[in-house]
Order: structure tokens, then sequence, then C-alpha cells
């Protein structure tokens, strides 16, 4: 009796077909990995941030006789910073600002706006959150901040916000806050600035904020100064 050992010619091709499945999806595989560490790695090096910045002046008096403020001194890089607000709303579209995915985002500090009253001797210039991409440092543009349609409080603050990474983040602040110099206090001012009786009486002063410092995310960070101050915190979005 012979027996034939030959093999089907419907498995012969399933056994041909075998190692070049394996082989495909070894490939596709590879391939999907090799995307997920991409993007995961151009992830690492511009992530996504929520960068939320609370501006906010103190009452209290002492501080203008504590320290003596110049009349004059270097004013913030208006003439390169993009309009924050102006972004936010549509109506400034640049390819910066889309490459960057900038967008308003709900405010996350309400707990730590809540206390910042004028009963507790606080009030708030500015609160704005968003998000957006964040690459080195001198990719990252200047974004312009202004409370002029923020508050109807006769103080004003305005300058420039920058959030960049290097080997962490780092944010940027170079602020000016223009406040009307209280009665009470004036003249004292007056003599503590050496402004004589002669000279014209000023009814505001200007100070000026200007700061970077490594910022961790989910922390929050309070850049301090005697007349106003910033809570900043980011938060990690995990694009």
């Amino acid at each position: 009796m012979n027996f034939n050992f030959s093999k089907p010619a419907g498995l012969l091709r399933m056994f041909n077909f075998l190692p070049l499945f394996a082989t495909a999806a070894l490939s596709a595989f590879v391939f999907s990995v090799a995307s997920l560490f991409s993007s995961a790695q151009a992830n690492e090096e511009n992530p996504n941030y929520t960068i939320e910045v609370i501006v906010f002046e103190t009452f209290a008096l002492r501080s203008w006789t504590e320290e003596y403020w110049p009349e004059t001194f270097e004013l913030p890089d208006y003439e390169t910073a993009l309009p924050l607000q102006d972004i936010l709303n549509g109506s400034l579209t640049t390819p910066v600002t889309q490459t960057m995915k900038l967008k308003a985002q709900p405010d996350g500090l309400t707990s730590e706006a809540a206390k910042l009253t004028p009963k507790k001797g606080y009030r708030i210039l500015f609160h704005q959150a968003w998000s957006q991409d964040t690459g080195a440092d001198e990719t990252m543009p200047k974004l312009l901040i202004d409370n002029a349609e923020q508050t109807g409080s006769a103080s004003h603050v305005s300058g420039t916000v920058k959030l960049y990474k290097s080997r962490y983040a780092h944010v940027e602040f170079d602020l000016e806050f223009e406040r009307r110099i209280p009665d009470r206090v004036k003249a004292d001012f007056m003599l503590h600035q050496k402004i004589t009786a002669d000279e014209f009486t000023p009814d505001y002063w200007r100070f000026k904020l200007k700061e970077s410092r490594k910022i961790r995310p989910n922390q929050l960070h309070y850049i301090d100064h005697p007349m106003f101050g910033v809570l900043v915190q980011i938060r990690y979005n995990g694009q």
C-alpha cells in the first residue's frame, strides 16, 4: 500500500502565506511602536500645558514709603508681543499661534481667586487661563496681557508673559503696574521720593515686576512685589 504524504495545494499555499503574514504583522507592530514613541517624544519636546495667571494688587499703604520707586524704567517689549486676548477671541491668527494651539481654558484657581478680595486687602486685576504647546525659549513668543477690559479698577496692569521649555518649563513675566497714589500717604510718598512742592505733583505712579523662574506642573507659584503680585500655575494636558 502506498501512502501519499504530499500536502494538499490549499494547505501548502497557507503554509507559504504564514511567514509573509507574520512579517507584515511584525512590521505593522514595529511601525505602531515607532509612531507612538515618535509622538511621545514630540509631546515631551513640545508639551501642551494649561497656564493660569492671576495678577492682583495689594492695599497695604506701607509699601509706598518703605522703598524708593524709580520714576522711569525699561518698559516691557510691547512691539513684538502678541495680544493674548485677540488670539483667544479669534481676532488675531498667526502661524506661530496656530502652531502653539493656543486657546482659552476654564479657570482652575477659583478657590485662590476667591481669597483675593478687597475685604482682605487685595483686588484681582487680571485672571486668565489658556492652553498652548510649549517649545524652546527662542521659539516661544511673548504674549501681551492687559486688564483694561477686565476690570473697572483705576489700577492698570499690562506687560508680557512667556511660557517656554528647556529641560524644565519656565515662565517669564515683564509687567508694569500703574496705580493712584492714596491720599492718606501722598505727602509722605512725595517726601520719600524727594519730590518738592514746586514740582509737578503726580496722581499716579508706575511700578515694574520682571522675573523668570522654573515652574513645575500643578504647583502654585507666587511672584511677589510690594504693590502687586502674580499667582501662576501650569497643568500638563498630556496630549
